[in-house]
């Protein structure tokens, strides 16, 4: 949920930016989720995105 909320305008993004819109908001991650983060960002469709610059690191990063 979180990779859909930053890369793409899901759901989980209108979601996020709704909630952050009213509210301060803190995102606290674990090591676990970063692990995931990691794997889903190395899988070969995803990671092809991000070489073709069709999504912007600065969307991943931000």
């Amino acid at each position: 949920m979180v990779l859909s909320a930053l890369l793409w305008r899901s759901p989980p993004h209108h979601l996020l930016a709704a909630i952050s819109q009213r509210f301060s908001i803190q995102l606290y991650i674990s090591t676990a989720l970063l692990e995931e983060l990691a794997d889903v960002l190395t899988r070969p469709s995803e990671n092809d995105l991000l070489q073709q610059g069709k999504i912007p690191w600065g969307s991943v990063l931000t």
